[in-house]
């Protein structure tokens, strides 16, 4: 008698029942007390979490069982052998399963035939940036816990000042991966992030980061604001990148246009807004660099944390409060045609390669 495979539709993904079985096993195998597991997919994210070891457990590696055909790249053929030569090194188990089962493991995402079952990666709590010290090292204040009350110390370039960026709420995962890949390759200190509020550092984060999430330092602060203060207590210069100021300015006045004619009348209760800390300059990234360029100009001389806002408010009051200057990519696209969904501002993930980019390589 001929048996179909029966089909269960779980969370708008189609499982088929033996790859399901296999799937409530991996993930039930785990304890009550023991950590949740991730299944980080694909080749360089998987080497990388490998040869890094900043997850604390790294429990088995699930092959396709034809990964290996004659269609497979070189390439693809390289990172496999090193993929296997780490498992041998580090006494990781390995498990040929079907491509249905890694499909099931990792939501249907692209895991080009290998998934690594590990525990989860997280950040590590600091509160503030410390002195630069005059041999190019520094140090910044764990959170304090029972564990870890030791500061961390870092040590500058030596052909610049520190420089690190902070990410006030970015809460697409896409993003913050695209963020992790650039501030990696354009060699950034440090990578802060809050602790609420934000997208957690997960497989998907550690697939678009090309496996930058896993070999980076991350860090984590519980207040934005009263990290950035601390920083500049220090001696860092905090800078916020902001939209065009013109461009605002413009819809404000457009909203504000519109309020006059209508004719309800409302009450609004707004909240106090946070007192401004430093007398604040708005640079557009041009000269921005030249003033890093400059030799007498003090900003250039002091260590920078290069602050981010999120993906729909950008960056919140509170945070804009603690920065000393802020920096803005003009926009070039005036001699275009215009439309009513007029693209006035970058992707956070875009604007951060550009701002990273002309930047840093000033500093």
């Amino acid at each position: 008698m001929f048996l179909a495979r029966r089909l269960i539709v779980k969370s708008s993904v189609l499982y088929s029942q033996p790859s399901l079985v296999c799937l409530r096993k991996y993930q039930a195998a785990a304890g009550p007390d023991e950590p949740v597991n991730d299944f980080v997919y694909g080749y360089t994210s998987v080497l990388a979490a490998l040869e890094a070891k900043k997850r604390q457990r790294l429990k088995k590696v699930f092959l396709q069982h034809d990964a290996l055909n004659p269609y497979t790249k070189k390439k693809d053929e390289s990172f496999l052998q090193k993929i296997r030569d780490e498992c041998i090194a580090r006494s990781i188990p390995t498990e040929t399963v079907d491509k249905g089962t890694l499909n099931n493991l990792t939501g249907n995402r692209p895991h080009q035939g290998i998934v690594l079952k590990a525990t989860q990666r997280y950040t590590e709590g600091i509160t503030g940036l410390n002195s630069l010290e005059k041999d190019g090292s520094y140090e910044a204040t764990p959170v304090a816990t029972r564990r870890n009350k030791t500061p961390i110390a870092f040590t500058a370039p030596k052909d610049r000042q520190p420089f690190w960026i902070a990410l006030d709420e970015v809460q697409d995962p896409q993003n913050l991966g695209s963020i992790l890949r650039t501030a990696h390759f354009f060699g950034v200190d440090g990578v802060l992030m809050c602790s609420k509020n934000s997208a957690p550092l997960s497989p998907t984060v550690s697939k678009v980061s090309a496996g930058a999430m896993e070999v980076m330092n991350i860090y984590s602060t519980n207040n934005l604001g009263k990290f950035l203060k601390a920083s500049s207590d220090n001696g860092w210069h905090i800078v916020g990148a902001v939209g065009d100021p013109s461009i605002a300015a413009t819809k404000s006045t457009n909203t504000t246009a519109t309020a006059t004619t209508d004719t309800t009348t409302t009450t609004t209760v707004q909240e106090p807004r946070p007192q401004q800390q430093y007398n604040q300059t708005y640079y557009d990234i041009c000269t921005l660099k030249k003033t890093l360029n400059d030799p007498s100009s003090e900003t250039g001389q002091k260590p920078m944390v290069l602050v981010f806002g999120n993906e729909g408010n950008g960056l919140r009051t509170m945070i804009k409060a603690s920065c000393h200057s802020f920096v803005t990519i003009p926009r070039q696209a005036s001699h275009l045609p215009s439309f009513k969904g007029e693209v006035d501002s970058l992707n956070v993930g875009v604007a951060v390669g550009v701002l990273i980019s002309s930047l840093l390589l000033n500093f």
